[in-house]
């Protein structure tokens, strides 16, 4: 049998390996015509890291996929270590052909984010300049999140940051209100996905995406003992904003 295979019964079921190629496929489709705002979130990510004040800086990417997105932003920065770090070994194996562009050390890691993050902080003499995280922690519940934006301030050195890509809730708006509000902007307007590509999107949003408002974050991060906390991009057309927490 081969290994991209698994067979129950007499019903042939797609490997990991095949669903991982059919939904990189869909997200690519999904960067491509920027339906959730990547060349805005982006651009003005790259600025902000051309404009900081940090001579040299370390950069520790939680939810990393294939580096198609980030490695622009770090190209010509003042980077000299790069950490990525995603649960797919599928997209990780993509992420070796773009990694290659970015300047300093490099180093991929297969893992959930929360184990990585929470190894690190018992590495005491190991601190990170920037953590960075693009539409990845949605993904977790509101104690996960809590306990993996704690963790995130104890790995960061002195005036460092945290910066989060994500989609958020408006204040008061339920989950499922959330839910039916980014479906309907789906079937409108993700021209790009046909009819079975929009439904693995809805489907994997109705198991897989759980966003708090800004307030909770903001509070988690408060809580966590961050700063100043400041959102440098938000989007008016799609609930995805960029957010700076500094330590």
């Amino acid at each position: 049998m081969s290994k991209d295979i698994a067979k129950i019964g007499n019903q042939t079921l797609p490997s990991s390996a095949e669903i991982f190629a059919k939904n990189w496929q869909i997200y690519q489709k999904i960067i491509k015509h920027n339906h959730i705002r990547h060349k805005e979130m982006y651009d003005v990510l790259h600025q902000f890291i051309l404009n900081s004040p940090a001579k040299l800086f370390s950069f520790l990417d939680l939810g990393c996929g294939d580096l198609s997105t980030i490695t622009p932003c770090l190209i010509d920065s003042k980077i000299y270590s790069y950490t990525g770090v995603d649960l797919s070994p599928q997209a990780l194996e993509i992420a070796q052909e773009n990694i290659g562009y970015i300047p300093g050390e490099k180093k991929l890691i297969t893992g959930n984010i929360r184990d990585v993050v929470k190894e690190l902080v018992s590495t005491k003499n190991l601190k990170i300049d920037i953590v960075f995280s693009s539409y990845t922690i949605h993904h977790l519940n509101t104690l996960e999140k809590k306990n993996l934006i704690n963790d995130i301030w104890q790995i960061l050195h002195p005036n460092s940051c945290f910066i989060l890509i994500d989609i958020f809730r408006e204040q008061g708006e339920t989950r499922n209100r959330f839910l039916e509000k980014y479906w309907q902007n789906i079937s409108k307007n993700w021209f790009s996905l046909t009819k079975d590509e929009i439904d693995v999107v809805i489907t994997h949003m109705e198991t897989s995406d759980f966003p708090e408002t800004e307030n909770t974050i903001i509070n988690q991060a408060k809580n966590a003992g961050f700063g100043k906390c400041e959102f440098i991009y938000r989007d008016q057309e799609h609930p995805g904003y960029l957010l700076v927490c500094y330590k």
